[in-house]
């Protein structure tokens, strides 16, 4: 049986939102807790990548924000091998290896299933679209 292939993958780190031991209140503030934990160890997997061409600088008071969209496209047989759930709110950590490594602050955002095949029984394909959530601010020196 033929199954679908990624086009050029690359190494992608991510690290899995922690819901089991993330307090939902501060006891010193007592307000709700912003973040979810992410302090375990980061999971290499191997993905396609599309980062958006679209120009997403938006003119603030301050200097301009950049935004990165774009999403990874993961095997499905990778995922199970692996025993990896990839859900809303993970967060990408790096994204290349070697020279071309690039450390990122990318947060998934949603999920679609791809490449149903009857003989696979199921989708074939993960589409996990991701967002920059807290988009940098460019200094003089990374204006283009």
């Amino acid at each position: 049986m033929l199954l679908p292939r990624l086009l050029h993958p690359i190494r992608v780190e991510l690290r899995k939102k922690d819901l089991e031991y993330t307090p939902l209140m501060d006891d010193n503030l007592n307000e709700p807790i912003g973040q979810v934990r992410r302090e375990q160890a980061t999971i290499v997997l191997k993905a396609q990548i599309k980062i958006d061409d679209a120009d997403a600088a938006v003119a603030t008071e301050g200097p301009i924000e950049e935004q990165d969209r774009g999403y990874l496209l993961f095997l499905t047989r990778d995922l199970h091998a692996k025993q990896i759930t990839i859900e809303r709110g993970d967060r990408i950590v790096k994204i290349g290896e070697g020279k071309n490594a690039r450390d990122v602050d990318l947060y998934i955002v949603r999920l679609r299933w791809r490449g149903h095949y009857p003989k696979a029984g199921g989708p074939t394909l993960l589409k996990a679209y991701f967002e920059d959530r807290h988009p940098s601010r460019l200094t003089d020196e990374g204006a283009a």
